[in-house]
């Protein structure tokens, strides 16, 4: 699934958020997850300080921006593994990173191994990102093990 596509499908499941919020994914989705300060992606997106996106992100019923950009990465491995059949320790080693940071990633966000959340799917990993929010009109989150 490429960047655009998940983008779509994280804009449909998340009908209620605002254009900045929506902006926010967008950078986030483009750069896999990364970003600089919390200030500077504050900025891109048009809002003054980290302090104002934090609000913006709990107004929205959002994880904090670490988790969201947490969550989105994971997104990204999942579908770079069902598209292209890369696996998390050769896409950490194409990137110069250390692939048990990625583990370690996995089983905080999920409290599952790779190894499970890659055979329940990118479905499956959607579900439990969705779970982690919640929409302000409703004000109810779902819950998780997560």
């Amino acid at each position: 699934m490429s960047g655009d596509a998940l983008l779509t499908i994280l804009n449909v499941r998340l009908w209620w958020l605002r254009p900045r919020t929506r902006a926010l994914l967008q950078v986030l989705v483009c750069r896999r997850g990364t970003f600089g300060s919390a200030d500077s992606i504050a900025q891109l997106i048009g809002l003054r300080s980290r302090h104002q996106l934090a609000y913006l992100l709990g107004v929205e019923g959002l994880p904090t921006l670490q988790r969201l950009a947490s969550w989105i990465r994971l997104l990204t491995w999942l579908s770079d593994y069902e598209s292209q059949g890369m696996t998390l320790c050769r896409s950490s080693l194409n990137e110069a990173k250390d692939p048990s940071f990625r583990y370690r990633l996995v089983k905080r966000l999920t409290a599952e191994e790779w190894t499970v959340v890659r055979s329940r799917g990118l479905i499956w990993l959607l579900e439990e990102f969705m779970a982690q929010c919640c929409s302000p009109r409703n004000g109810e989150r779902r819950h998780t093990v997560a």
